[in-house]
Protein backbone atom coordinates (compact mmCIF):
# COMPACT_ATOMS: atom_id res chain seq x y z
CA UNK A 1 0.00 0.00 0.00
CA UNK A 2 1.35 3.41 -0.91
CA UNK A 3 0.30 6.27 1.38
CA UNK A 4 0.57 9.85 0.29
CA UNK A 5 1.59 12.16 3.12
CA UNK A 6 -0.81 14.86 4.19
CA UNK A 7 0.57 18.40 4.38
CA UNK A 8 -1.13 19.14 7.71
CA UNK A 9 0.36 16.17 9.60
CA UNK A 10 1.31 17.42 13.05
CA UNK A 11 5.05 17.59 13.59
CA UNK A 12 4.68 16.93 17.34
CA UNK A 13 3.82 13.24 16.87
CA UNK A 14 6.37 10.95 18.42
CA UNK A 15 6.84 7.20 17.87
CA UNK A 16 4.79 6.69 21.04
CA UNK A 17 1.80 8.45 19.49
CA UNK A 18 2.03 6.55 16.20
CA UNK A 19 2.69 3.18 17.80
CA UNK A 20 -0.95 2.06 17.56
CA UNK A 21 -2.15 2.66 14.03
CA UNK A 22 -5.36 1.57 12.44
CA UNK A 23 -6.37 1.14 8.86
CA UNK A 24 -9.91 1.97 7.70
CA UNK A 25 -11.59 1.43 4.37
CA UNK A 26 -13.23 4.52 2.90
CA UNK A 27 -16.34 4.79 0.82
CA UNK A 28 -16.36 6.85 -2.35
CA UNK A 29 -15.96 10.54 -1.50
CA UNK A 30 -14.93 10.08 2.15
CA UNK A 31 -11.24 10.85 1.61
CA UNK A 32 -11.93 14.58 1.47
CA UNK A 33 -13.99 14.34 4.69
CA UNK A 34 -11.38 12.47 6.75
CA UNK A 35 -8.27 14.20 5.34
CA UNK A 36 -8.60 17.14 7.72
CA UNK A 37 -9.32 15.15 10.86
CA UNK A 38 -6.90 14.91 13.75
CA UNK A 39 -4.82 11.73 13.81
CA UNK A 40 -4.81 11.00 10.06
CA UNK A 41 -1.37 9.68 9.09
CA UNK A 42 -2.03 9.17 5.40
CA UNK A 43 -4.48 8.21 2.68
CA UNK A 44 -3.73 5.79 -0.14
CA UNK A 45 -3.36 7.20 -3.64
CA UNK A 46 -6.58 5.49 -4.71
CA UNK A 47 -8.39 7.14 -1.74
CA UNK A 48 -9.91 3.85 -0.53
CA UNK A 49 -7.85 3.44 2.66
CA UNK A 50 -6.84 5.76 5.47
CA UNK A 51 -4.17 5.10 8.09
CA UNK A 52 -4.66 6.86 11.39
CA UNK A 53 -4.35 6.85 15.15
CA UNK A 54 -7.02 6.34 17.80
CA UNK A 55 -7.47 10.13 17.75
CA UNK A 56 -8.49 9.83 14.10
CA UNK A 57 -11.10 7.19 14.86
CA UNK A 58 -12.56 9.31 17.68
CA UNK A 59 -12.67 12.40 15.45
CA UNK A 60 -14.26 10.48 12.59
CA UNK A 61 -16.87 8.87 14.86
CA UNK A 62 -17.83 12.35 16.10
CA UNK A 63 -18.69 13.48 12.54
CA UNK A 64 -22.41 13.76 11.67
CA UNK A 65 -23.54 10.79 9.62
CA UNK A 66 -20.69 8.49 10.73
CA UNK A 67 -21.65 4.81 10.49
CA UNK A 68 -19.59 1.80 11.43
CA UNK A 69 -20.11 -0.80 8.72
CA UNK A 70 -19.15 -4.39 9.24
Amino acid sequence: MHLRPLPHRPQHLTPHHTQHRLEAELLDGQASVVAGLRGVLGITDDEWTVLGTADFLRAWAAQPGFRLVK
